[in-house]
């Protein structure tokens, strides 16, 4: 059997789109995409997909698809490693082939980043031991978990939000809160492990996300400081497919001098009703199970209860 693995050319989206449903359909791990949600990855501003998307064929059939997003600031890097192998091309050393590809890829971009400190990540389910045992062999190992947490039903007992004193929640407002709204966001994430600094060009691409639901945000402010902010994501794309009525708790983050009065558990209170209002079922969000601000006690303290968890592996590759 001969593998070739190829960069991306135009055209190849709605095939790449197929072969991470079908490994999806067996795996059951909410990993299906679209076209539409694949054409807005390939739009990332740090995304170019015919440098950093890969296909691997044999003969004429493709049967896996990897790529290689990458995370940058002034002085950390990191590239995320992404593969799929179509469900009956597994255990013939495609993924193995892919991996290879990927890890030349990143270092064949090491040149432009003197100075960072370099890393290469990849992520799976608890328990998905190919997966697991194929970044082993690239000399990943595990350093973090994160836990996807969801809370239902979405009915009238979610209780009413209670900010602080001094501190009111208000709606995000487009065009005039987004540069505040992202350097709240990337100072609040400044004490959470692997953050890198969001670029305003990064943010404003991201804020553009066709998922993301600008009306239902929620800030909570003091005055014209903002001390906090929730997003709301809702993919009714995903939707679709899973069958679930489910919106996400996108991004919930407090700046420092505001920890520990109630903001949190307010902007989440009030994430909860937009999310009803808005017509879903179920809450979920994503958390670092060793999060540092206490952010998991709060959310099983809501009702928010453990579903799903997934395990960051990586490795330094320079710095």
């Amino acid at each position: 059997m001969t593998v070739r693995i190829r960069n991306y050319r135009k055209g190849d989206l709605p095939v790449l789109v197929d072969v991470i449903n079908a490994a999806d359909a067996v795996d059951g791990m909410d990993r299906g995409t679209s076209v539409q949600e694949m054409e807005r990855l390939f739009g990332y501003p740090l995304f170019d997909p015919e440098r950093d998307v890969f296909v691997a064929e044999v003969g004429s059939q493709v049967v896996a698809y990897g790529s290689l997003e990458t995370e940058r600031d002034e002085q950390t890097c990191v590239f995320r490693l992404y593969c799929e192998v179509l469900p009956e091309r597994r255990g013939q050393g495609i993924g193995t082939r892919m991996m290879e590809r990927l890890m030349a890829a990143a270092k064949s971009r090491l040149g432009e980043l003197e100075g960072h400190t370099v890393y290469v990540s990849a992520s799976c389910v608890a328990g998905e031991e190919d997966r697991e045992s194929l970044f082993r062999r690239f000399d990943l190992v595990p350093v973090r978990y994160f836990i996807k947490m969801s809370y239902q039903p979405l009915d009238d007992h979610i209780p009413a939000p209670q900010p602080p004193r001094g501190v009111d929640l208000r709606p995000y407002v487009a065009g005039r809160d987004d540069r505040a709204v992202w350097a709240a966001v990337n100072e609040a994430f400044r004490d959470h492990w692997g953050h890198v600094e969001v670029s305003l060009e990064e943010w404003a691409f991201w804020m553009q996300s066709p998922f993301l639901r600008s009306d239902l945000h929620v800030l909570a402010v003091d005055g014209d400081e903002i001390a906090g902010v929730c997003l709301i994501l809702i993919n009714e794309q995903e939707n679709k497919r899973t069958g679930r009525r489910e919106g996400w708790i996108d991004t919930l983050c407090v700046r420092r001098p505001y920890r520990r009065r109630g903001v949190g558990k307010a902007l989440l209170v009030a994430g909860l009703h937009k999310l009803r209002e808005a017509g879903m079922e179920v809450a979920a969000l994503g958390a670092d199970a060793e999060n540092l601000t206490g952010a998991v006690r709060l959310y099983q303290r809501v009702g928010f209860r453990q579903e799903r968890r997934w395990i960051n592996y990586r490795r330094v590759i320079s710095g």
